[in-house]
Parts: structure tokens; sequence; C-alpha cells
């Protein structure tokens, strides 16, 4: 996936989202930065509704890791990532919150939705980035969500109302209101403060709202491919064809279509996609007559019979490699502006982060 970027404002804070650098093999994946805090938001969805419930599955998961501020946990002997803090656990909810909303009432597919603090400046708080990037990657990811969604902070201080002001800004305040909002609504919203009256607090709300449009703007250009997801519910049959039967009907069906998948590009991300997207076709079509579990599993079985097949009689992979050939390398450095080391090895559509952090020397073990 090509790298791009795309610059936007709420209030003064100037926010840049970027897509293309980390995991690639996620169905959406952003990050967003203002100054030197850094948020990384990836999106996964199950291709198939998990039976047997009456709620939306939805997962958010909000990590903060205290090497983004270039420090290092615990004592001298212990330095293990403990429980999350209060606060992490109030910005996963209110990531939940902004989001949970959009999505169809008869949706129960798993999604998960992983924020991670990469870097972290001290002035610009990692709470409103992570609901846009969270909005960002579900719009990349095609998800069936009624977004884009942003959020923003007013904070009234000596009488002054301010737009997401640096942490600094925001210790003795009058009112501090955040705000998610969509193009023609309010999602949610979350205040603290002294007793202020409605007009004021009415003012407060639209202020944050308008504030948010840019953002919620330039999301609509971030918007993938419908991601193609399988609702149907197969029909009860006690005499079902045998796996033999299902093995052939699956194999007419669905066998020129995964070899010209598998010839037609060296993209992973896409190869898995189409894939995906011909299970469910398959599914659906040998619906009615066979078992639905057992097409799959078949499915499955056939592409990797024919990816070996290919291998062993073309001596070609799946992304166009010859068997002597290896995956491209890249190496960067310096990636995270808060961060003491940071590298990002990448072979292939697979990355490894790594993050070095230097504890002084109060902390030395000996």
């Amino acid at each position: 996936m090509q790298e791009q970027s795309w610059q936007t404002k709420i209030g003064s804070q100037e926010i840049t989202l970027t897509t293309g650098k980390f995991a690639e093999q996620a169905h959406g994946s952003m990050t967003a930065s203002a100054g030197g805090t850094m948020v990384l938001a990836t999106v996964v969805i199950s291709e198939n509704k998990r039976e047997g419930i009456d709620y939306f599955p939805l997962m958010v998961d909000y990590e903060e890791r205290l090497y983004a501020a270039g420090k290092i946990k615990g004592s001298r002997w212990v330095k293990r990532e403990g429980r999350p803090t209060d606060d992490a656990v109030l910005t996963a909810r209110l990531v939940d919150r902004s989001i949970r909303p959009l999505f169809p009432k008869d949706f129960y597919n798993d999604i998960q939705v992983i924020i991670t603090v990469l870097s972290y400046d001290g002035e610009n708080g990692p709470d409103i980035l992570s609901v846009l990037a969270a909005s960002a990657a579900l719009m990349q990811a095609g998800a069936p969500f009624n977004g884009p969604i942003a959020a923003a902070r007013v904070v009234k201080i000596d009488g002054q109302i301010l737009i997401n002001p640096s942490i600094e800004n925001t210790g003795q305040f009058q009112l501090e209101l955040v705000v998610a909002s969509s193009k023609d609504k309010v999602m949610m919203i979350e205040a603290e403060g002294d007793e202020i009256s409605e007009s004021e607090m009415f003012e407060a709300i639209k202020l944050a709202y308008r504030e948010s449009q840019n953002a919620i703007a330039i999301q609509e250009v971030m918007k993938g491919e419908p991601f193609k997801i399988s609702r149907k519910t197969p029909a009860a049959d006690a005499t079902m064809p045998s796996e033999e039967e299902t093995q052939k009907a699956v194999s007419e069906y669905a066998i020129d279509k995964i070899q010209a998948i598998l010839n037609q590009g060296p993209s992973r991300v896409d190869r898995k996609k189409q894939l995906s997207e011909l299970s469910i076709e398959v599914s659906e079509a040998l619906l009615e007559k066979y078992d639905q579990k057992l097409v799959t599993a078949l499915f499955d079985k056939l592409v990797e019979k024919t990816v070996r097949a290919n291998i062993l009689t073309n001596s070609a992979r799946p992304d166009g490699r010859q068997l002597d050939e290896i995956r491209p390398i890249t190496v960067e450095v310096g990636l995270l502006p808060r961060t003491h080391g940071s590298g990002l090895f990448t072979r292939g559509q697979t990355q490894s982060l790594t993050i070095a952090t230097l504890g002084a020397k109060s902390v030395m073990v000996l």
C-alpha cells in the first residue's frame, strides 16, 4: 500500500493522518499525530457473523506504553507493564461510545479496534487523536460504519474558551467538554466542571461540533470498498450431501476463480481480500444444498492445494516470486518523534516496529 497523508485542523491544533506505513495487513490502519504525539489505530473485521448473540461484538482496546514518553516502567527489578490505567480504560470507553451507535443493529460480526500510543509529547493529548484515527481506520476498512466522526475538546479557563488546548492549559478549568460528532449529529458528550447555564453548555457543544467538521470532511476521501460480509444463515437440512459431493461442487464452482486470483499480482492484502470474498460467494451460492461450515473448510483446503500445485508445477509462489527469490527488505529508523530510538523492519508485508528506551542512572539494577 502506498503511503498517504492528509492534513486537517481541530481548533488551532494541526493534525496529520497517515496510512500505508504500519500494519498493512489490517483491514484499516491509520496514524494520527499532533506535535510530538502519535497514535496508531488498526481495524480488523471478522468475515462471518457470530451466532447466538444479540449484541454487537465490538472491542476497542486502547494501549498506553511508557516508552511513548521515553520512560521505563516500575522499580529497578520489575519492568513489566501493569494493567491498564484508569485513563486508558476511560479513553477506550470514549472511543467505543463514539463509534458503536454508527453500526447497523443487525450487524453481529466481530470488529477489533486497537489503538496504540506510539509517541507522547506531554502537550497534545492522545484521546482526541484516538477517536479520529479509529474513525479514519474504519472508513478505510470499508466497514458498515455510518461515519466518519471526529472529536473536539472545549475548555473554559478564566472565562476564555479554548479548543483542544495543550495539556498544561487544562489544569484550572471551569468546564472541560469532549464532544464526538458526525457530519449531521452529535454522537457522544463527556463533561466535567463547575455548574454553568444550559445556554453556555449548548454553545460549547455547538462550537465543538463546528470545529470537528473539517476533520470529518477529509475522511470522506479515505472510504474504502465495502467489506464483503456474509449475513445469511443456512437452512437446516438433515439430508446434506456427502463430503465428496460437496468437495466436487466447491471445486467446480471455485477452482478457476481461485487460480485467477492467485495469478493476478503480488499483493498479499488484495489476494487475501479477494479469496475471502470468493469464500463468502461460494458459501452463499451453495447455501441451499450444502453444509456451510463444510463448504468453507473445503474451500480453504482447495486454496492450499492450488497454491501447492502452482509451486510444484510452475515454481511460482502466489506473490510471483520464484523459489530462489526472497521478499524485499527495508529498514527505517527514527520514525517516532518522542522515543529515544525507533526502527521499522519490513520484509514483504511483515513488519516489526522496535522502540528503545534508555533508563536513568537512578534505575540501575546494580
